[in-house]
């Protein structure tokens, strides 16, 4: 009896094993991840789980109007930036002082 239940420990260990590994894996391929898009005559950023979009911003956050980032690595820095504080479990609000202290160009300010 106490054989069965040592065989049955083992294999629910080794299923157990295998379920995390791949979700794991499949979290590693396809976790959280920010990507830039195009948007009219700039840049915005998306931050998504697998497939599926958490933030679509289309322009610069904190500024008045609607202004998308003249380039795309300003658009990933940001959009990296918001990935690092929900990571953290952080608000994903970035501020102008963020924007200036990340050399953003900012049109009309």
């Amino acid at each position: 009896m106490k054989k069965i239940h040592f065989l049955l420990a083992v294999l629910v260990a080794v299923v157990a094993y295998i379920a995390f590994n791949f979700s794991a894996g499949e979290a590693k391929q396809k976790g959280l991840h920010s990507e830039v898009i195009e948007v009219g005559e700039g840049f915005g950023y998306q931050i998504l789980h697998a497939d599926k979009i958490l933030v679509k911003q289309e322009f610069m956050p904190a500024i008045q109007g609607e202004l998308p980032f003249n380039t795309e690595k300003e658009a990933q820095l940001i959009g990296d930036e918001v990935l690092k504080k929900i990571k953290k479990g952080e608000a994903p609000f970035i501020t102008v002082s963020e924007l200036k202290n990340l050399n953003i160009t900012i049109q009309n300010q």
